[in-house]
This record gives C-alpha cells, sequence and structure tokens, in this order.
C-alpha cells in the first residue's frame, strides 16, 4: 500500500515513510497535552487480494497507556477492520480481528 497524506483533524501534517522487517512503515510525530484527543488519518491506496489487509500496532512506553481507535475501511466505505480500546503490546490488527505480534 502506498501512503498518499497523513492529516491532524483534517489538516495536512508532515510524515516519516519506511520499511521494517519486510512491512511498509508510515508514521508521524505529534505531541499532545493530558486529556487532549485528536484524530490523526492516514490514507492508504493500492490494491490487496481480499482479506489480506494487516495493520501493526506498536504502542509507546508511556506512564498512562494510549488508546487506539482504528478504523480500516475500503474504496466503497465498507469498514473491513476496526478497533477500540488499550493495547499494551505489539498487536495485528486485520479483518480477522485484533492478535498478538507473534
Amino acid at each position: 500500500m502506498s501512503l498518499q497524506g497523513v492529516t491532524l483533524d483534517g489538516e495536512p501534517i508532515g510524515k516519516f515513510v519506511g520499511t521494517e522487517l519486510g512491512w511498509n512503515t508510515y508514521s508521524t510525530l505529534l505531541t499532545l497535552a493530558p486529556g487532549q484527543t485528536v484524530t490523526v488519518r492516514f490514507t492508504l491506496t493500492g490494491k490487496l487480494a481480499a482479506g489480506q489487509y494487516q495493520m501493526v500496532y506498536r504502542p509507546q512506553p508511556l506512564r498512562i497507556a494510549e488508546r487506539l481507535f482504528a478504523e480500516v475501511s475500503n474504496t466503497k466505505g465498507q469498514t473491513i477492520a476496526g478497533y477500540a480500546g488499550t493495547l499494551k503490546r505489539r498487536s495485528v490488527l486485520s479483518g480477522r480481528g485484533l492478535s498478538a505480534w507473534r
């Protein structure tokens, strides 16, 4: 999948593009005040076989656990994967649900 852009609350922001262990990696840096919430949207394009999407999420080692709200949709707007909650370890989100990174 190719990264088309990243927005923070609807405004374009900087991003880092790379690879790690054969995976495409996309990231950005944010500074948030305690209790502040924001929406970060990564827009990707490309073609995948049905059921092949996987997003690896690696939480940061913070004193207070961060919460992840992720929704992956296709070009028709159909949700193909989603998660809301706190993750304490590296995890994989796919159309089959959430699993621990092995």
